[in-house]
């Protein structure tokens, strides 16, 4: 019973390249939704479908990059969202603000108000979220489109970058260790981010606990060069200690 609902629960998805739960809940209005969502991980878990919020999608239906993406928004989603609602709080309407790519910054994206705003980003998925609001003006960086990180990068992004003023930065980063600082695993998503670091009059790292202790290929910055650091929960207190004295603000509480 429990395989033949999946299989059938699979050829729809894949006939059709993506389901909501509700229209699940139609098909099979005999079983829980709680039933229906284990399925979904299940499937997910087998490699044969991507969960997206509020129901599923056909890995058919999605380039590599997008199935990396899509993965990634399905980690620490409780830290990523937590870590979002508390950026918020940091918002300055009538700003020029700049957001970084990366799943954490998208969380970060679809909780932005509909408050006045001009926002600059080099995620063109970013820029489509923020479509909604009517209220924010965007500035979409061109370049090279890493599929990966779904981000524009390169010379001429950066040209870009150099012609705007950057009141406030949100930024993502791949790891923090004492020893090695902000690091990333993309040397040309490192070239937008520094930019960035080095200009926007004010800068704030969103950063789950995962990352902490962990070092990548690229240093991207030093903790003295960003002003707030955002995460879900208290760091170790040497990392804690090294960031106080260096004069970031960390915060973790909402």
């Amino acid at each position: 019973m429990t395989v033949d609902r999946r299989q059938k629960i699979l050829n729809l998805i894949n006939s059709k390249g993506e389901v909501r739960l509700s229209e699940l809940k139609k098909f099979f209005p005999d079983v829980s939704e709680m039933t229906l969502r284990r399925d979904l991980m299940y499937l997910e878990s087998q490699n044969k479908l991507i969960r997206v919020h509020g129901g599923a999608r056909s890995i058919n239906s999605l380039s590599a990059g997008e199935y990396d993406f899509n993965r990634s928004m399905l980690e620490n989603i409780a830290a990523k969202e937590k870590i979002a609602r508390i950026a918020t709080r940091y918002l300055v309407e009538n700003t020029s603000t700049f957001i970084d790519a990366g799943t954490t910054l998208m969380t970060f994206a679809k909780q932005i108000p509909n408050i006045r705003l001009y926002v600059i980003t080099n995620a063109p998925n970013i820029a489509i979220e923020l479509l909604k609001r009517s209220n924010i003006e965007i500035i979409l960086l061109g370049g090279n489109l890493n599929h990966h990180t779904i981000s524009s990068s390169g010379p001429f992004a950066l040209k870009n970058l150099q012609s705007l003023n950057i009141d406030l930065a949100f930024l993502s980063i791949g790891g923090y260790s004492i020893s090695a600082g902000f690091t990333n695993p993309n040397i040309y998503d490192n070239e937008i981010k520094s930019y960035v670091i080095k200009n926007a009059k004010k800068k704030i790292m969103l950063m789950d606990s995962s990352k902490f202790n962990k070092s990548l290929p690229f240093t991207l910055a030093q903790p003295e060069e960003i002003d707030i650091l955002i995460t879900d929960k208290k760091p170790d207190d040497n990392i804690l200690e090294e960031f106080e004295k260096k004069g970031v603000e960390v915060v973790y509480d909402l």
